[in-house]
């Protein structure tokens, strides 16, 4: 990622070329991909395919006991969603697969073991955050990958969680999506940590710390800063 990174960022660009390995084979193999390239005009059998760095998931995942329960009373979280520590920090692709076979039998035995309460009504309706366009969905992750992308630095993280501070302002309390609050854990969690660990890389802090330094982010943290309901 960092190396098509510097690439991009360089004024050039990575490709792939499947045309010798699949060629019209492609589509059959790879549907969604395929159909994603020729909505943009390429054609994988034929072309090359135009690479750039994406966040798979979110790094960390949600925090977990054994049995798969989160801190949220009736959730549980398993697989690439959840921090079992089961892996450490190396929660990629194939890792995860396993430890949901692992981890999902021992959610599946809580969860038979647990009695299903209904929730009582509620006599009020939770505000709705303002409605998402796919205008303001863009240009949330455009802000994102400028500053907490492949490479992160101090004054591009300041930068965007002063413009998602300055969203909460102008929608007020019932206004703020989900999306943006991960936006501002995201980047107020890579700003605090200053070094360079695994997929997270400053470019101001570019040594990896001494000893390595587990932290946990929490939404209720972060919503009592910025004044924003849980």
């Amino acid at each position: 990622s960092r190396a098509v990174w510097a690439e991009i960022t360089s004024g050039g660009g990575v490709l792939l070329d499947a045309r010798e390995a699949l060629g019209h084979d492609f589509a059959d193999e790879f549907p969604g991909i395929d159909a994603a390239c020729k909505s943009a005009g390429i054609d994988p059998a034929t072309q090359p395919i135009p690479v750039h760095p994406a966040a798979h998931y979110q790094c960390g995942g949600v925090t977990v006991d054994r049995a798969g329960r989160t801190t949220v009373p009736g959730l549980w979280a398993v697989g690439e969603v959840a921090s079992t520590g089961l892996h450490g920090a190396n929660r990629l692709a194939s890792n995860s697969l396993l430890e949901a076979v692992v981890c999902g039998g021992w959610v599946a035995d809580d969860l038979r073991a647990t009695p299903l309460v209904t929730p009582g009504a509620s006599s009020s309706t939770p505000a709705m955050p303002e409605q998402e366009t796919e205008a303001s969905r863009m240009a949330l992750r455009t802000l994102l990958t400028t500053a907490a992308g492949v490479v992160r630095s101090e004054e591009p993280l300041t930068d965007a969680l002063e413009r998602l501070q300055q969203r909460v302002d102008a929608v007020g309390r019932d206004g703020v999506s989900d999306h943006e609050l991960m936006a501002l854990l995201i980047c107020r969690s890579a700003l605090s940590r200053e070094e360079s660990r695994g997929g997270h890389l400053r470019s101001d802090y570019p040594q990896m710390a001494p000893t390595a330094r587990h932290t946990t982010a929490q939404i209720s943290e972060l919503t009592e800063r910025i004044g924003v309901d849980q």
